[in-house]
Order: structure tokens, then C-alpha cells, then sequence
């Protein structure tokens, strides 16, 4: 038996059709399933022969990603693992802030159910696939399946048996289908919003590999017309661009500050909470400064100080540099480390395990650059204002993905503690 109060059974939003159905139904997940099933326990190879069969990787971002799927060769009848439309595939064994990831089979994958996830078989006579998809992954629901695992080092996992008993509310199956597809027609517009990011991303990938010469070469594919005389470029090395910042050293550890963090993505900002046993050395970086990663520049690690983290901290594995403006653009320099040539500094990295880019080394390096400064802004401005249009899609996408959480957590009731209580 499953305790409750009554008005918690009651979405914040609801269709104006069903506001006469009464309080949701409440009830356990076991009870909207026909079954709880695992997968087969074949060893898979990822050479694309055999049969199609899911991974953990394949339901990593929620959907299904036929990127990440396994293979299988067996003579044996395998037809009962065969995914359906409308199947649940959940994550049952994982890091447990995984746990609980789920993808519904939203068309035929011709793909087969394969080890490590849990298959879902919907009751469809009383629910509606999607709903329970979306319903799975409310934060109350996946908090109670992380409440409910086992928690080991470096992995959690969930029992079918605690999983079946978790608690749920549902309504009747006509305003799930509503809620299904409201929810679902969102999804769509996100999804085509993802699309125009990644064809901005492409676009821009593809720009840049015409706008700086290919290794090897000494002039770019594509050149604006005004700079076509102006001859190959020139092979500079990045010390005679750069030079080495005077960096302002703090040694104390105040309790909170707020540091910079680099990684592919760029330069971001966090929080850091210190303790008295924190020996680490940070340093006060400067706006235009360039900064890099030690272990990662290889995967695009490295930025420049924008206006707005001016004064900000980072850790002496970031080495830094001050520009010499009258040589080459500061925002010249950054994209011509974002292009593909520039992945090769992995082989410069040296040390065993975690490997480094000695800071001797990276100044050292060869790179080309236009002898007119004027082609150096010219081509900054392009990719910054391409950038631009990149962000601002970014934006829209983000608010989108706001409002359907926004929007879930009205549709949704939220489960009280005596919801999730049994008595």
C-alpha cells in the first residue's frame, strides 16, 4: 500500500478537457509495464557484422544513437530480443548520476536488445509509450531510481526488483496521449533547432579549413579578393607573436574565489570552495591574454581572457601569454588554433600517462600567418561574426530546453514524500 495526499495527485497545468477526470491514478511502475527484461549477454564486436544489438553508449544522450551500437554473430534465435516501437531501453548499470538514462524505440531500428540495459515493455492497453517515456524522466522519478541503487565505487546499479516497486502517478490513457504529444512536438522543434546549430558548426568547420592553407601549403583555398596579390604567407613561430605575460601569483587560499576552467569548449567560470590543506598556486589572468591547457591543448583546450573574466583566477597549468598587438590579431591567432591542422600538437606532448606540451615547446612552433594584417582582421571577423550566429542559435536552443523543463515540471505532478514512502 502506498500512502498519499490527495491534492498532490494534481498536475500545476493540465488540458482544460481533463480537468473534470479527478486526481491522478497512483500506482507503481511494475503496474504500466508488461515486463522488465534483460538483454542477451552475447560478446559484441564493433566490426559491422552480424546482427544490431544496443550498447550502454547507444541511449548516452537519450535517443537512440546508431553510432554506438555493438554486433553480434550468432546462429542461435535471437528474435525475442528484437526492439519494438514503443520498447523503453533503461539504464540500469552506471555512474549513478547515469542511472535511470532511458530512449524509447521511436521507429524500427532493425536492433536487437543487448547487455547492460533494462528493456521496458509498455502495457499499451492502459498507457501510452511516450508518456511513460517522458514520465521516467521527470527529476523526481530519477531521483528515486538513484535513491534505489546500489552504490559501489565508480558505478551504481538498480535490481529489477526494487526498480518495478518504484512509485508513480498516472493519469488515463487519453490525456497521456495529449500530454505525449505536446511534449513530443517539442522535442521536434528542439530537434530542428539542434540541426541548424550543427549545420552552423559544420559550416563554420568547413570555412575554416578553406580559409587557413592545409599543411603543408603556404596559401588558403579561399581568400578574399582584395588580398589575392598579396603573396603566400608567411611562417612565423608563435614565440615572435606572443609574449609571456607578467602573471600576478596569489598563494593564499581564501575559502571561495572564482577561477577559470578551460576546455574544449573555451574558457568557462566556476566556483571553487578551498580548504587549508589546498597548497596550489593561482594566478590573476588578464583580459587578452592567451591561455592553454597543458594535457589537453591537443583537444582544443586553450582561449583568450574576454572582457568579462578580466582579473579572474586560473591554476599554473594554464600557462599564459600577452599578445603584441601590432603583429597579429589576438582573435587571428585563437582561430587559427581552433582549425584541424592544428590537432597535431599531440605529437609534441611528451611525459608518460597524463602527457604535457612543454611551454618551451608550444612557443617554438611554426605557424603561418598572412603578411597584411589587414587579411589577419579580416579573417577573425568572418569566423567572430559566424561565431555570433552560432551562440545566438545556442541561445534559442538552450531556451528551448528551459522551456520544456519548465513545461515538464507543470505537467507532471510533483511525488510528495509520502508518495515515495511505503507504509
Amino acid at each position: 500500500m502506498i500512502a498519499t495526499i490527495k491534492n498532490k495527485l494534481l498536475p500545476k497545468l493540465r488540458f482544460r478537457e481533463f480537468n473534470h477526470d479527478g486526481v491522478w491514478e497512483e500506482t507503481i511502475l511494475e503496474k504500466a509495464l508488461e515486463s522488465i527484461s534483460s538483454g542477451l549477454n552475447n560478446s559484441q564486436t564493433l566490426d559491422s557484422f552480424g546482427y544490431k544489438v544496443t550498447r550502454i553508449e547507444t541511449i548516452s544522450d537519450q535517443t537512440i544513437n546508431l553510432g554506438k551500437i555493438g554486433y553480434i554473430n550468432t546462429e542461435q534465435d535471437i528474435s525475442a530480443y528484437k526492439l519494438k516501437v514503443g520498447d523503453i531501453l533503461f539504464s540500469n548499470i552506471n555512474s549513478i548520476f547515469h542511472i535511470g538514462k532511458t530512449a524509447i524505440i521511436d521507429r524500427d531500428y532493425n536492433l536487437y536488445h543487448g547487455m547492460n540495459l533494462l528493456r521496458f515493455k509498455i502495457n499499451k492497453k492502459l498507457n501510452n509509450p511516450r508518456f511513460i517515456f517522458y514520465l521516467l524522466n521527470t527529476e523526481e522519478i530519477r531521483s528515486s531510481f538513484r535513491e534505489r541503487a546500489n552504490k559501489a565505487v565508480n558505478q551504481a546499479s538498480i535490481n529489477q526488483t526494487a526498480l518495478a516497486k518504484v512509485p508513480i502517478i498516472k493519469p488515463k490513457i487519453a490525456e497521456q496521449q495529449k500530454i505525449a504529444e505536446c511534449l513530443s512536438s517539442l522535442d521536434e522543434m528542439i530537434e530542428a533547432q539542434n540541426q541548424k546549430l550543427q549545420a552552423l558548426n559544420r559550416h563554420k568547420k568547413g570555412l575554416m579549413q578553406q580559409l587557413f592553407p592545409s599543411e603543408g601549403q603556404t596559401l588558403p583555398k579561399l581568400r578574399f579578393r582584395e588580398f589575392n596579390h598579396d603573396g603566400n604567407w608567411e611562417e612565423i613561430k608563435i614565440l615572435n607573436i606572443l609574449e609571456e605575460s607578467k602573471l600576478y601569483s596569489e598563494k593564499n587560499n581564501p575559502k571561495e574565489r572564482i577561477t577559470v576552467r578551460l576546455n574544449f569548449k573555451g574558457i568557462e567560470k566556476r566556483n571553487y570552495t578551498g580548504n587549508e590543506s589546498d597548497t596550489t598556486v593561482y594566478f590573476i589572468r588578464k583580459k587578452g591574454q592567451f591561455i592553454y591547457g597543458k594535457q589537453n591543448i591537443h583537444k582544443g583546450a586553450f582561449g583568450i581572457i574576454p572582457e568579462e573574466l578580466d582579473g579572474f583566477e586560473s591554476s599554473q597549468d594554464l600557462p599564459a601569454f600577452d599578445f603584441l598587438p601590432k603583429n597579429c590579431p589576438e582573435y587571428f591567432f585563437y582561430y587559427f588554433c581552433r582549425q584541424p591542422f592544428y590537432s597535431s600538437l599531440e605529437e609534441k606532448m611528451t611525459g608518460t600517462g597524463s602527457k604535457r606540451l612543454n611551454q618551451e615547446v608550444f612557443k617554438n612552433i611554426e605557424i603561418l600567418k598572412p603578411l597584411n594584417v589587414n587579411e589577419q582582421q579580416k579573417i577573425a571577423e568572418c569566423l567572430s561574426s559566424l561565431d555570433e550566429l552560432i551562440e545566438a542559435q545556442n541561445q534559442k536552443l538552450q531556451a528551448l530546453n528551459r522551456h520544456k523543463k519548465g513545461l515538464m515540471q507543470q505537467l507532471f505532478p510533483t511525488l510528495s514524500t509520502e508518495i515515495n514512502n511505503k507504509v
